[in-house]
């Protein structure tokens, strides 16, 4: 029970924030990413505003990982915080942060491209709903 909820708090903390930071690097920046291919914008856009969030979250993460993996006694993510930056320095915070990070361009980088894939598909109107052999409007019969 308890042990399976374990850093659920702290995951969401992260997650909150993670999220509100993208996003808004992610509309900050759409003026500087106007001119590029689509498709290109959309893989800047995911991996370079993920990068740019992580650096600033990666912190939570570390205290996540520690409180779900059982190795603190803290009671919270501020606790957690202080605790690693007492024992070990600031840069404990950031240990693993550069695979993490291409991680996260790659996978947010791929992840809006079929994003923005999928809804230009969506909004590309349905050419077999328009053909004759799907009519989308009941035929004019005449009337005997």
């Amino acid at each position: 029970g308890a042990s399976y909820m374990s850093g659920l708090r702290s995951t969401c903390v992260r997650n909150a924030w993670v999220i509100g930071f993208y996003w808004t690097f992610f509309e900050a920046s759409a003026g500087m990413r106007s001119q590029l291919p689509k498709i290109l914008d959309n893989f800047v856009a995911g991996g370079a505003c993920s990068i740019a969030a992580w650096s600033l979250t990666y912190p939570l993460d570390t205290v996540k990982v520690r409180i779900q993996a059982g190795r603190t006694a803290s009671q919270g993510v501020v606790r957690e915080l202080v605790t690693v930056c007492r024992a070990s320095g600031v840069r404990a915070l950031y240990s693993g942060m550069a695979p993490a990070l291409l991680r996260v361009f790659l996978a947010n980088g791929l992840g809006m491209v079929a994003y923005g894939l999928v809804t230009q598909q969506q909004r590309q109107p349905d050419v077999a709903a328009e053909s004759p052999a799907f009519p989308t409007q009941p035929a004019n019969l005449p009337l005997e």
